[in-house]
């Protein structure tokens, strides 16, 4: 995932910087945020490995 965020990091940045030095109010700061946990979550459940396949894996390891 850093893989994929890493080169567009400095956009990243100057993208979050013009948001905190704007005037828009508190509540579209913490909005912002969440939908940026809720896409990580979100990246992350992609890049799991399927339930079923985490159980064939740890039955086959015993």
């Amino acid at each position: 995932m850093l893989n994929a965020v890493e080169p567009k990091l400095a956009d990243l940045s100057s993208l979050l910087q013009d948001e905190i030095e704007s005037a828009e109010p508190l509540d579209q700061h913490v909005a912002m945020m969440r939908e940026m946990v809720r896409s990580c979550e979100a990246a992350l459940d992609v890049m799991a490995p399927p339930k079923a396949e985490k159980s064939h894996e740890m039955a086959t390891e015993s």
